[in-house]
């Protein structure tokens, strides 16, 4: 972590060993059995920095690969819904999309 950064969103992942009932969790905070998410940093440079970090409650460990493959066909198919990104990502995306359906239907 740079210590003179100005960073504006703040995150901590706490696994509950034993779980937590829903009336248990703090109020503002928010609940899941699994966890998977990007932190995403901008340099003073203008460089981009991608951390992906995940955490399955089940075994208090990273997300399987499987998961993770999961998580990135469903974030294909959210995308192509998407009207802001270019029409060249857009095709991209079909293509993924077409070759996950065809990978899974086979």
């Amino acid at each position: 972590m740079k210590q003179n950064h100005n960073y504006r969103v703040t995150y901590k992942i706490v696994h509950e060993h034993n779980g937590i009932r829903g009336n248990k969790v703090p109020k503002g905070w928010g609940a899941t059995d699994a966890l998977f998410a990007a932190s995403i940093l901008y340099p003073e440079d203008g460089s981009l920095s991608i951390y992906f970090l995940s955490k399955d409650g089940r075994t208090g460990k990273e997300l399987s690969d499987n998961e993770w493959f999961k998580v990135w066909a469903m974030l294909t198919n959210r995308l192509l819904e998407s009207k802001t990104l270019p029409t060249t990502a857009h095709k991209v995306l079909e293509l993924c999309w077409k070759i996950i359906l065809k990978s899974v239907l086979a």
